[in-house]
């Protein structure tokens, strides 16, 4: 008998899904500021790249984890208002579906988190 993936299984899933997505804004957001004239630009562009260093090692590490549990991303399409993948799990055959707007918030809350900010204080700009 086939098993579901666990909470965690699917947490790395998830995970492998979004890293890329806020990688993609990353290198946008440096190609940007890298076109722009800012008085202490070199430092936000170091610390965009520090981001982007991290998270490529992070992804690094879900993809050895995946592969440590026989877990494998088999197809992904990412369109304005999704992101729709299949995947390989112990042999097992799911598929997941990821709003963009729930991603986006995911991902808002993960850069707070590495950037040591409080959501909080930050919405009251």
């Amino acid at each position: 008998m086939q098993q579901h993936p666990t909470g965690d299984e699917l947490e790395f899933i998830k995970q492998y899904l979004e890293i890329p997505f806020l990688l993609d804004i990353l290198e946008d957001n440096i190609t940007k500021m890298k076109g722009a004239e800012f008085r202490l630009g070199d430092i936000f562009l170091f610390h965009l790249v520090k981001l982007q260093d991290k998270l490529t090692l992070e992804l690094a590490e879900i993809r050895k984890q995946m592969r440590n549990k026989g877990m494998k991303v088999i197809d992904t399409k990412r369109t304005k208002v999704e992101i729709r993948t299949k995947y390989l799990c112990r042999g097992y055959t799911g598929s997941m579906v990821l709003l963009l707007d729930r991603v986006k918030a995911d991902l808002s809350m993960k850069l707070c988190e590495l950037l040591s900010i409080d959501i909080n204080e930050m919405r009251s700009l």
